[in-house]
């Protein structure tokens, strides 16, 4: 399971990227940026080689509800 300091930290920097304010409700959208923060901190070391990385894209991935419900 995915500790909630790297989760956290992972959804501040999906929600720091200037395509998150476009996306509206977007899920798709929303799975990219996710896909995409992951892959650069798999690629760049941030996360440890043994981390379960599918663990906390669903995490993030379900995160979405709470998000979209927050949109205006």
């Amino acid at each position: 399971m995915p500790s909630d300091f790297i989760f956290n930290q992972t959804l501040e920097a999906i929600k720091a990227m200037p395509e998150y304010l476009e996306i509206g409700n977007d899920e798709q959208k929303y799975y990219e940026l996710v896909d995409i923060v992951l892959e650069e901190w798999e690629d760049t070391g941030q996360l440890p080689d043994d981390y379960d990385t599918e663990g906390l894209r669903n995490k993030l991935r379900m995160e979405w509800r709470d998000i979209e419900q927050e949109q205006p």
